[in-house]
């Protein structure tokens, strides 16, 4: 996993994004599950300028500060979206190895949730909507923190007939993330770096 201290902060307006996130980190409650800590939304139009390596970093800085003697289990989780997607679904079948249920639970229940790529599922269907809806409120109800990455802007699609994550997320779900963010939504810019 990367570090926060590897990322290049091109820009005034990316200097202050890298400052949102060492904030976010420094603030973050350790050793102790985060109830009442604000969530984060991470987003750019373009891919590659960072995004999935500051929730990265985030994550390993909070496992670095994780002292506990059980440190192969990790209170905090990782996802791209289309892989939990892909999860869900091979969790409905026959004698899957994990129910769907079971790998719900371990995001719904986890102290930090970061869902990466919010929006890159290979094909959107409205039943997206619902997965959102029950994940987020969930965790709204538990009072848990999620980082979301996602190349959608929040409110309206960068292009004209293009989504954003309120159509893809849904009006309820948006309405709850921008709660639990109290105003953490940090937008980086810059070219693709890959």
């Amino acid at each position: 996993a990367e570090r926060l201290d590897g990322f290049k902060a091109e820009g005034k307006l990316n200097e202050a994004v890298y400052r949102a996130i060492l904030e976010y980190v420094d603030g973050f409650p350790k050793m102790v599950r985060p109830v009442g800590y604000h969530s984060l939304l991470i987003y750019s139009r373009n891919n590659g300028v960072g995004k999935t390596r500051l929730a990265c970093g985030v994550v390993r800085h909070l496992l670095e500060a994780w002292t506990r003697d059980d440190r192969h289990h990790s209170p905090y989780k990782f996802v791209a979206m289309p892989e939990l997607r892909l999860q869900l679904q091979m969790g409905l079948r026959f004698q899957a190895e994990r129910t769907a249920e079971q790998v719900y639970a371990d995001c719904k229940d986890a102290w930090l949730l970061v869902l990466d790529d919010v929006g890159k599922e290979t094909q959107y269907r409205s039943d997206d909507a619902d997965v959102y809806f029950k994940l987020v409120n969930d965790r709204y109800n538990q009072q848990l923190p999620t980082i979301i990455t996602s190349n959608l802007a929040p409110d309206k699609p960068w292009v004209k007939g293009g989504l954003s994550l309120k159509d893809v997320m849904g009006l309820a779900t948006m309405s709850r993330l921008k709660e639990m963010c109290a105003g953490r939504v940090v937008e980086i810019e810059g070219e693709d770096r890959r």
